[in-house]
């Protein structure tokens, strides 16, 4: 299953990102500023299929995007787990608990990374998921960011503490 994003920066970080696979990239016709050339030459060093639109048919097809006049089909987000970062020396994870809201969660995101957060951990239930919203709120910081989804918060802080992490 392919999930959509749109924008230039997030497709960009997206195409530089080892976690994310650029299926294919849709341009609107009549772009051809520095960063779409760019956009260009990493997708096809990724391999990514590239596609050009005529303007009306691609802003007919994307209504409900601000999509800058770009839009990539990426591979499924790839979520990590706690323990891979037990063991990492001086790691600083960042727990939230019940984030609903998208762009708030894009937010955290790009505040996290210029922060120095290493990873995001958000509970499995009862929380927010990472979409097409999250990668352009955060302007693609979100695929350079692990995050990680845990089932049990509580329990997750317990083995952060077992494993000499300071709960603040």
């Amino acid at each position: 299953m392919n999930k959509t994003i749109y924008g230039i920066n997030p497709v960009i970080e997206a195409l530089i990102s080892e976690d994310i696979t650029v299926e294919k990239i849709i341009f609107q016709n009549g772009r051809s500023d520095k960063r779409i050339k760019n956009i260009i030459k990493l997708g096809k060093n990724n391999k990514a299929k590239i596609e050009f639109l005529d303007k009306k048919i691609f802003s007919k097809k994307f209504t409900d995007f601000n999509h800058q006049g770009v839009i990539a089909e990426i591979s499924n987000f790839k979520y990590h787990s706690i323990d891979d970062f037990l063991f990492k020396e001086k790691s600083f994870i960042l727990i939230l608990d019940s984030i609903h809201e998208q762009q708030n969660f894009g937010n955290i995101i790009r505040s996290a990374v210029f922060f120095g957060v290493d990873a995001i951990v958000v509970s499995k239930d009862r929380s927010v998921k990472v979409t097409d919203t999250t990668a352009k709120v955060s302007a693609g910081a979100v695929f350079h960011l692990p995050v990680i989804k845990e089932i049990n918060l509580s329990v997750t802080i317990k083995k952060l503490k077992n494993n000499y992490f300071t709960i603040v």
